[in-house]
């Protein structure tokens, strides 16, 4: 309900997904109280189905807005098997990075979505 979600095809973090809050703000302290109660029960919500579907070793959770002035919350499946596992994925190169194949992101990103539809909110 606060936002929506987008996919990315990150072959290193499978399930990477970002929640982008609805209204344009670029601060988590410029919602209401209810809002950021919304925001963070959304991130929640996010966080679960990707780990009941891709069962990641952890979660990441990032808020940043340096570069994109809009708040948004980077929801990262971490796993130890990932070759970044102990430190933040910012430390791997741009150069570096691996995306899904078409068909793979394709896939994934169905079986989120699906994930999402079917998995209750937290009241």
């Amino acid at each position: 309900p606060s936002g929506h979600v987008e996919f990315v095809a990150d072959a290193d973090f499978i399930g990477y997904c970002i929640l982008v809050h609805r209204r344009h703000i670029v601060e988590l302290f410029e919602l209401s109280a209810e809002e950021q109660c919304e925001f963070i029960k959304d991130v929640t919500h996010v966080a679960k189905c990707l780990a009941d579907l891709l069962r990641p070793d952890k979660i990441n959770y990032e808020i940043l807005g340096n570069a994109v002035p809009h708040l948004h919350c980077h929801i990262f499946p971490r796993y130890s098997s990932d070759g970044y596992w102990g430190g933040p994925i910012w430390w791997r190169p741009i150069e570096q990075r691996r995306w899904l194949s078409e068909p793979e992101a394709g896939n994934l990103a169905d079986r989120i979505r699906s994930a999402l539809a079917a998995a209750p909110v937290n009241p």
